[in-house]
């Protein structure tokens, strides 16, 4: 009985640590997130190569999507003009030229 009771609290532990480390906005909603952001600081996302260009970092919580020119997006190692960060639990959007 003590073992099942010990497994029972593991389960209930490592599932709860699961399920906060999963993002809730979709890759979709971080998109167009950022599209709107881009778009309103005057540069249209269709000029720009957008994801695969996006990450999830679960520490921290945040979304950051990658804008790479077009043309750059074929060399060998293209590299981001533009970074939008999003918050995952807030929404909140940071620009920034990537440096």
């Amino acid at each position: 009985m003590r073992r099942i009771v010990i497994l029972y609290v593991i389960f209930a532990v490592v599932s709860q640590i699961t399920a906060s480390a999963a993002p809730r906005l979709s890759v979709e909603q971080v998109i167009r997130i950022a599209d709107a952001e881009l778009t309103k600081r005057q540069h249209s996302p269709s000029a720009y190569q957008r994801p695969p260009g996006y990450n999830y970092a679960f520490r921290e919580d945040l979304w950051r999507v990658f804008y790479n020119r077009k043309q750059a997006a074929k060399s060998f190692t293209p590299q981001p003009v533009f970074v939008v960060t999003v918050a995952d639990k807030t929404k909140q959007v940071t620009f920034s030229r990537a440096k």
